[in-house]
């Protein structure tokens, strides 16, 4: 208890430099307290005769700063372009924005479902782990009308970008995969599953108007019914459900006249 009362006593009494007059200090001490940089270097800061150049170099070397960052520095405050010491590496522009998101120029998020699905059919089935429709139960007299499988095949994989805005709109687009797409021409080619284009598509989105290209679910029943067990294939796609993903040039809009909302779509 004592050395941590020491501590806390070391870094009030660090602090108490009045840094009203002085923004370079004010901002040291916030970052600081944020853990960005440490007292004894807080400590070079008030001791230079130019605070604002030692802060940025601290910050240059820990990579918080890129070197572009800091010449844009120099240029704005007249700062040295010249150290003594060579600058560490900077850390690379994109950083992790949020869970499965990575940010830089260009915002790209990843996203997919790691799935693995184990089925046991006691009825003939057009597919062993999606089937669309079933045979008669006992319907095979030699008894070949039961099986077992296990597949990872309906796992998917996808990506969404933003992008900067083009003649007012927002730029997005998306493109996604899965497991789908048949089997390798292989003697042992069951477990060679193929990739299959689900989605591919940009979009330009203005306030009350967008347009899109690419293929993405049909304007006719673009909503399906979610089951694990039938991840790609969406469930009722054999009672009528057209589940369609189509390649196309799209236009929707929508009204706001007297109270009433709608959206317009044309492919």
């Amino acid at each position: 208890m004592k050395t941590l009362l020491a501590v806390c006593l070391f870094t009030t009494s660090l602090f108490a430099t009045d840094t009203r007059s002085d923004p370079t200090l004010a901002l040291a001490r916030v970052l600081a307290q944020k853990g960005t940089i440490s007292a004894t270097e807080i400590a070079s800061i008030e001791s230079a005769a130019d605070r604002i150049d030692v802060l940025a170099k601290l910050l240059r070397d820990k990579g918080v700063l890129s070197p572009d960052d800091y010449a844009k520095v120099s240029d704005q405050t007249g700062l040295a372009t010249q150290t003594s010491t060579p600058p560490l590496p900077s850390k690379s522009s994109a950083t992790t924005a949020a869970a499965g998101e990575v940010t830089s120029g260009f915002p790209l998020q990843v996203y997919g479902t790691l799935l693995l699905n184990a089925v046991y059919n006691t009825a003939l089935t057009n597919i062993e782990d999606i089937p669309l429709f079933t045979g008669k139960q006992g319907s095979d007299p030699s008894g070949n009308d039961k099986n077992f499988a296990m597949t990872a095949r309906q796992s998917r994989l996808g990506f969404r970008f933003r992008g900067n805005e083009v003649a007012g709109a927002k730029l997005t687009g998306q493109v996604e995969i899965d497991f789908l797409g048949g089997k390798a021409a292989f003697g042992n080619g069951i477990d060679m599953d193929l990739l299959r284009l689900r989605l591919a598509l940009g979009r330009l989105d203005w306030p009350s108007w967008s347009l899109e290209a690419g293929q993405d679910w049909s304007i006719f029943a673009p909503l399906n019914p979610t089951s694990l067990a039938e991840y790609a294939i969406p469930t009722f796609s054999a009672s009528g459900n057209p589940w369609i993903r189509d390649a196309m040039f799209g236009y929707r809009g929508t009204i706001n006249q007297n109270n009433t909302r709608g959206t317009i779509s044309a492919t």
